[in-house]
């Protein structure tokens, strides 16, 4: 999605967002129709979650970040910036 494709949906950042708690609420934010960028460590959780969300996931920015990473993160915030606009929330 480039910059010019942006909407008004909200973009909400999860973290951990690759298993439990965090995919839940990955779950709840795309059902309301908002974009998510989901943050986790785990790679292969974020493979299985892409995977699992099947057409939503074009709603979805997959990060395998450690947000003890200060650098990474703010590379991560600027990418996905770029591409759906200001983040509306973060969850973590």
């Amino acid at each position: 999605m480039s910059g010019s494709a942006r909407t008004h949906e909200p973009t909400i950042l999860v973290t951990g967002g690759a298993s439990g708690i965090g995919r839940a609420t990955v779950a709840a934010v795309l059902a309301q129709g908002w974009k998510a960028i989901v943050a986790d460590r785990d790679g292969a959780g974020l493979n299985l979650l892409r995977e699992t969300l099947g057409p939503a996931a074009g709603k979805v920015v997959y990060e395998q970040l450690d947000v003890a990473d200060e650098a990474a993160v703010i590379a991560t915030i600027a990418r996905c910036d770029a591409e759906f606009g200001p983040i509306g929330g973060v969850v973590n």
